[in-house]
């Protein structure tokens, strides 16, 4: 990964093999390289995430604690041709690292920045779930919602955590999926109530 060295190193990220990493301010941070070396195409991606650190395992289907995705390239992809074995990485996924993606990753400085970015990547500018050139950021939907709870909760704000509980429960239509959320945020917030009880179909 040569962009780490003049990139990645300088803005404190430490590099295991395909996978560079840095934790501060309650936040996980990884940039991971993915390679799919079969098929007519082989292609690279350089997948991010941003996560809230320190949380128990989830006992849950599915847990939304973090956002990230693949930066679309200049050409509209969100992947870049595989180089030969001893060739150099795609110009265009090195301008990546330096641009957008560093951007992602670097996007909250702590919680209460993520609290307020995990809101507004919800919102969107151009269309809901979009920020920059990560269209869409994952998980859509709620997710990123659930996710700014997570970082309330960790910060031990009750209050702004029944706030995105609240939107949450008003905009994610699926009960499983929201339940789901409730457990795991409950177990950080035990007195965090939904407003109406969910009461699931009859199998």
């Amino acid at each position: 990964m040569p962009a780490y060295r003049t990139t990645l190193a300088s803005a404190g990220f430490i590099r295991a093999g395909q996978r560079c990493e840095r934790s501060d301010g309650g936040l996980h941070r990884t940039l991971s390289v993915y390679t799919r070396a079969t098929g007519a195409r082989p292609q690279v991606q350089l997948l991010v995430r941003v996560a809230v650190a320190g949380l128990p395992a989830p006992v849950t289907v599915c847990r939304h604690d973090g956002v990230g995705g693949t930066a679309e390239t200049a050409s509209g992809n969100e992947s870049y041709p595989l180089p030969a074995r001893d060739r150099p990485l795609p110009p265009d996924l090195l301008t990546d690292v330096a641009g957008p993606v560093l951007e992602f990753l670097m996007a909250a400085k702590d919680l209460t920045d993520f609290v307020v970015w995990a809101q507004d990547i919800h919102l969107g500018r151009e269309h809901p779930g979009w920020w920059g050139r990560f269209r869409p950021v994952l998980p859509q939907g709620t997710g990123p919602l659930e996710a700014a709870a997570f970082a309330a909760a960790v910060k031990h704000d009750t209050r702004l955590v029944e706030l995105l509980t609240a939107r949450v429960e008003n905009e994610q239509a699926d009960e499983n999926r929201y339940n789901d959320f409730l457990i795991e945020i409950q177990r950080l917030r035990p007195s965090i109530r939904p407003r109406h009880p969910i009461v699931r179909p009859v199998s």
